[in-house]
């Protein structure tokens, strides 16, 4: 056991009552120093001891036991199973949510409901008025007035003159052309000249389009004396529009044998906006 001893200190400052402090301080510690160094020494014996156990122990097999032998065969390890790889999960998109706008930069759209649009006027198709039927007027039958007999006088015979025949026969003629034919005479054509028509204003503004057939009915001096429509195109505005135009039409007198007569034929009139 080594045991340390310090030298008191000599020189300026030490004095005889610092000296005795130390010197107790040294007796204080002088148990502890040798409680340690006796455990060790004991640690140190049981080391060695045990150490000397161990190296006497001789290895003795049993003779006896049957010797087994042991086959190790090497198996390939199977291939690994195929690694799934499970499909990307596509996230949906997520819908921005809308900015919050303050009420000193917001701005407020709002819709106008789109126009009503205005319910077209139920066709009122024109009723054809029937013709007039021009009844034959009775023809009156002469009182029966009772002749007395009156004695025969020599008759002398008149020449007829040629020039007074033929003034009477012109006037006569002149009327039967003057008179219209009491049935027109349907035709397939007659060369007109129909103004243009007029295009309605609410049927404009409706987008109304269509054809309108009318029929008219022309005099032998070639001017219009009826019209009537007949098929409408869909829209009152354009079927009157059209027959008053029809009905400023200027004809050409339509001849037959050499004298003109009474025609009816039919005209058609387009309505279109792209024009």
């Amino acid at each position: 056991m080594n045991v340390r001893v310090e030298q008191i200190p000599r020189g300026r400052g030490w004095d005889a009552s610092r000296i005795g402090e130390f010197a107790e301080l040294k007796k204080s510690r002088l148990p502890i120093v040798t409680a340690f160094s006796f455990a060790v020494l004991i640690h140190v014996a049981a080391l060695a001891l045990l150490v000397t156990q161990v190296s006497k122990r001789e290895l003795t097999m049993d003779a006896s036991a049957p010797v087994t032998s042991v086959r190790v065969s090497l198996i390939a390890m199977p291939p690994p199973p195929p690694v799934v790889v499970p499909p990307p999960v596509v996230e949906a998109p997520v819908a921005p949510e809308p900015a919050v706008l303050t009420s000193e930069s917001a701005t407020r759209t709002i819709e106008q409901a789109p126009p009503k649009p205005e319910a077209k006027p139920k066709e009122v198709k024109p009723k054809l008025k029937p013709k007039p039927v021009i009844k034959p007027e009775p023809k009156k039958t002469p009182p029966v007035v009772e002749q007395k007999p009156v004695e025969p006088s020599p008759r002398t015979e008149a020449k007829p003159d040629p020039n007074s025949t033929q003034a009477q026969s012109a006037p006569v003629a002149q009327k039967l052309m003057d008179l219209p034919s009491a049935v027109p005479k349907d035709v397939p054509s007659v060369g007109c000249r129909v103004p243009a028509p007029d295009y309605p204003r609410r049927a404009r503004r409706l987008h109304a389009q269509g054809q309108v057939l009318v029929r008219l009915e022309i005099n032998p001096k070639g001017l219009v004396q009826r019209a009537d429509v007949v098929r409408s195109s869909g829209n009152e505005d354009l079927d009157e529009s059209a027959v008053t135009a029809v009905r400023g039409a200027v004809c050409n007198p339509y001849m037959e044998g050499g004298q003109a007569i009474s025609v009816r034929a039919v005209q058609t009139v387009d309505f279109n906006l792209s024009k």
